[in-house]
């Protein structure tokens, strides 16, 4: 029971974590993007 809610809680965070780092590599890309096309 406890290691099931860990494994939930884990995979939870690991989602968050995938979506911020997505944002900030779009924010990223987009920065050199838009540098780039000057």
């Amino acid at each position: 029971m406890l290691l099931l809610l860990m494994l939930m809680l884990l995979s939870i965070g690991l989602l968050r974590l995938e979506r911020v780092v997505g944002s900030l590599g779009l924010m990223m890309f987009d920065d050199i993007f838009e540098r780039s096309s000057f």
